[in-house]
């Protein structure tokens, strides 16, 4: 009987262990269990498993008397300080337990600015398109894209590049003969700093070749002040102001008429919308103008937008349109170049 009765203590240990979860604890006596998602906005979120799929439920803090976490992770609170800790029942109601903290602290939930947030965050996507255009070539082809960017509450840096290929198969004097009808890349790199949530200094490059524009190099490096209109979870709208230093080299051999090579500068203006509708599916917007500072009339203009939606965890599909205007653009071709792309990939 004892055997039994060891065996029914150990077993009850270890399910004991195997459910242990974040507790919350309300003024009417009941006890939530689950995971702490986040603590802020006045009220704390977390996921069960009692609600269906592992829910998500928003507890007010006015109903909250004690927390209990399982594990340890990164508190911040709005003086600045940040501890890894866990929270931990005491007389004062809601503490912090943490070797950062050389032991426990009471707590107010309004003084908590985020929960489990990491001190750097990783994201990007990695993708694959079907790329049509129309302007200086009209064809259908094949991009590819990738994007990385690295966020911590200062400072925010990004980088990006998509490069199309296409290839088709002509008739010429009884003779099929393949003929490149698209070739470009594109790479993007941004920094930001955080001054406040709202203003921030912004740097950036921009690297671009494009065949068909006989364009072999054209690269820009600016500054700029920028602030953010909106910041929230789930939609970001933000604008720069600022100068740029623009050098571009042209293709020579095989060109009738050549263009010069040009240096100069411009101001810019930039403007990017991103707008988490629902979880898995996002619209984003950009919109970049560099008029020139010595000459009025000789402006460049990009402008995207597009519709991503998750199709099987992080794999995603990819629906985006592109405009490309250079008021004066190489001799011999066209101001505007229109592509379209639709695809998919994998984020993280």
């Amino acid at each position: 009987m004892r055997i039994r009765t060891g065996w029914f203590a150990l077993i009850g240990c270890l399910v004991a262990t195997a459910v242990a979860a974040d507790v919350v604890e309300l003024k009417n006596g009941d006890r939530i269990s689950g995971d702490i998602v986040d603590i802020k906005g006045g009220s704390l979120t977390m996921t069960t498993p009692y609600l269906p799929k592992g829910g998500v439920i928003n507890i007010d803090f006015s109903q909250v008397t004690a927390i209990q976490s399982d594990k340890p992770q990164r508190v911040v609170l709005t003086s600045g300080e940040d501890v890894t800790g866990r929270f931990v029942r005491t007389a004062d109601g809601v503490s912090i337990e943490s070797p950062d903290l050389h032991g426990t602290k009471s707590v107010q939930l309004a003084t908590i600015e985020s929960v489990g947030v990491p001190a750097v965050k990783w994201s990007g996507a990695l993708g694959a398109s079907l790329n049509g255009s129309a302007g200086n070539t009209q064809t259908l082809g094949f991009a590819i894209t990738g994007d990385a960017t690295r966020e911590t509450k200062q400072d925010v840096s990004r980088v990006g590049v998509r490069s199309g290929y296409a290839q088709n198969q002509l008739t010429r004097n009884g003779q099929k003969v393949e003929e490149t009808t698209q070739q470009f890349t594109l790479a993007r790199g941004r920094y930001d700093y955080n001054f406040t949530e709202r203003f921030f200094g912004d740097v950036f490059l921009d690297l671009e070749n494009d065949r068909f524009k006989d364009l072999n190099l054209r690269s820009r490096f600016g500054v700029g002040p920028g602030y953010r209109f909106i910041k929230t979870d789930t939609m970001v709208l933000q604008g720069v102001l600022g100068v740029a230093y623009v050098h571009e080299t042209y293709r020579k051999s095989g060109v009738t008429n050549p263009q010069d090579d040009k240096d100069y500068a411009t101001a810019v203006g930039s403007e990017e919308f991103r707008w988490t509708i629902a979880d898995g599916q996002k619209l984003y917007q950009t919109l970049d103008v560099y008029p020139s500072l010595q000459k009025g009339s000789d402006f460049v203009l990009h402008i995207e937008a597009g519709y991503r939606q998750n199709i099987w965890g992080d794999f995603f599909m990819d629906l985006a349109a592109i405009d490309d205007y250079d008021h004066l653009p190489a001799n011999g071709r066209k101001s505007n170049d229109f592509k379209y792309l639709l695809g998919g990939g994998y984020s993280f």
